[in-house]
């Protein structure tokens, strides 16, 4: 293992220890209160070695992960694949997202494809690229809680690459602010302070 793959370990450690520590003086403070709402016991904190194992053959995966997150504080590998002796397909995903998370998905989408398990450089773990409807790949950078900013949900001509935020990547046939740049204007805000996650960004009523 690289050295900074391996201090970059270190650190999760360290965060996950801590992170552990916090849920179970919550658990043991509140008892039953909490216990439904946190992930369970055996779950709480990634087995660093477990990851380690992965890192010969997933080093890009492992790389993401190391990234700060509440996946890689709170969960290992194991989590969501099943772990094989040797090289080679049978890596199993558990696609249920809604065991932990119970907002909804955005216009029938699966968590997965705007999100990415392993970790991103990315707010929220937004993947750093979406396929778009017409096959493309769009890159995404989303690193600031904004509306129309360089590093916020939607770019103007004036403020970065106009159409490579993340809501009007996939805007394309709206009345409201489109990658094409036509279409209404509100977008000077943070998009979710009116188009909630939990309703899977529907217009508000």
């Amino acid at each position: 293992m690289n050295s900074r793959a391996a201090s970059g370990l270190e650190r999760k450690t360290r965060a996950a220890s801590r992170v552990r520590r916090f849920f179970l003086v919550v658990l043991v403070a509140c008892g039953s209160e909490v216990e439904e709402l946190a992930p369970p016991r055996a779950e709480l904190g990634a087995d660093v070695a477990d990851v380690q194992r992965c890192l010969g053959c997933h080093s890009t995966k492992v790389e993401a992960w190391n990234r700060a997150s509440s996946h890689s504080l709170l969960f290992d590998c194991r989590t969501c694949h099943e772990v094989v002796a040797e090289s080679g397909s049978g890596h199993a995903i558990v696609p249920e997202c809604s065991r932990c998370h119970s907002e909804g998905a955005h216009a029938g989408s699966a968590c997965r494809e705007c999100h990415d398990p392993h970790g991103s450089v990315n707010l929220y773990m937004l993947r750093a690229e979406l396929r778009l409807i017409t096959g493309e790949l769009a890159g995404i950078e989303f690193t600031a809680l904004e509306g129309a900013s360089e590093h916020g949900l939607v770019r103007t001509a004036s403020i970065g690459v106009q159409g490579s935020g993340l809501c009007e990547t996939c805007h394309t046939e709206t009345r409201v602010y489109r990658r094409s740049a036509g279409g209404a204007r509100h977008h000077t805000r943070y998009c979710p302070e009116c188009h909630l996650h939990r309703d899977g960004f529907a217009v508000p009523r």
